[in-house]
């Protein structure tokens, strides 16, 4: 997971270089916010799993029994 967060750390921060906003933080607070971001991204889809599994119990379309029956 290390490894892939520092890749895509690495892919984003260059093509951000350049931009005012992110040359306006220092090194820290560039880090800073991709992770917040990143966690935030992630809690998203797991919420939007959640609701999306909500709505089809709600509607039928997804067993609740053991086994699926």
């Amino acid at each position: 997971m290390h490894t892939q967060v520092s890749s895509e750390w690495r892919k984003v921060s260059n093509k951000l270089e350049g931009e005012p906003e992110f040359d306006a933080l220092d090194k820290l607070e560039r880090l800073e916010t991709f992770q917040v971001k990143t966690m935030l991204t992630s809690h998203a889809n797991k919420m939007m799993t959640v609701m999306e599994t909500e709505t089809l119990m709600s509607n039928g379309k997804v067993s609740t029994s053991p086994g699926g029956f």
